[in-house]
């Protein structure tokens, strides 16, 4: 339980209930295992479980319905001029939400690009486009600076996580060490060259997390 993972979908029975013009209301979250045992996905598995039946059922998008109008540079309750993103392709989301942003799962955005599934998140409260998640767009002038991230992992500390598109981090990454030095030092290797991420006191994440955003957010 809390770690499955979907190996196969039966969608024989949505697409005839779609076929014949009916709504159909299905269970996330949740699935079976090949013993017949009830099993759950864990976090974010209503998003992946809503990705994964767009893709078994050919459908041109999957949209996810949050409380905020798309995917943000940063967490706009932290970070309130941050801007949403019209547009992330599938392996900048993926970073973001591996990091911490929780606007997606991780898992959702893996599964969308190995099954070529476009992705819009969409606000349940005002008709703005939200976020079109898709492939990457060569030739597209985007700037270096992608998000933050900020992940609670208790409540005295968190982890704080800039991220820069892939091949563009170089030395704006030692800059984000000197930018997070007057609330932290406690930098966490990470195998991904494109990222710096600090851990500090969880009352100081906000104040980190908006200097390294007026920091970088014009690069």
């Amino acid at each position: 339980h809390t770690k499955a993972r979907i190996r196969s979908i039966t969608a024989g029975r949505i697409r005839e209930a779609l076929d014949e013009g009916k709504i159909v209301i299905a269970a996330g979250f949740q699935g079976i295992t090949e013993e017949q045992d009830i099993t759950t996905l864990g976090r974010g598995g209503s998003d992946t479980t809503a990705v994964a039946l767009a893709a078994y059922l050919g459908a041109d998008y999957a949209d996810i319905y949050t409380d905020v109008p798309g995917v943000a540079a940063a967490d706009p309750r932290i970070v309130p001029d941050a801007p949403f993103l019209d547009y992330l392709d599938y392996r900048s989301m993926y970073r973001l939400a591996a990091y911490g942003a929780r606007v997606l799962h991780d898992r959702s955005a893996k599964i969308a690009e190995e099954r070529g599934v476009r992705i819009r998140v969409l606000s349940t409260f005002d008709d703005r486009p939200g976020t079109l998640i898709g492939p990457e767009r060569p030739g597209t002038a985007e700037p270096a600076f992608l998000g933050i991230a900020v992940d609670k992992k208790s409540p005295e500390f968190s982890v704080v996580t800039i991220l820069f598109r892939t091949g563009r981090g170089g030395e704006r990454v030692g800059k984000a060490a000197q930018a997070a030095a007057p609330w932290t030092r406690d930098r966490i290797p990470l195998e991904d060259p494109d990222a710096a991420a600090f851990r500090c006191p969880a009352a100081s994440a906000p104040d980190l997390a908006r200097a390294l955003f007026a920091a970088f957010r014009a690069n």
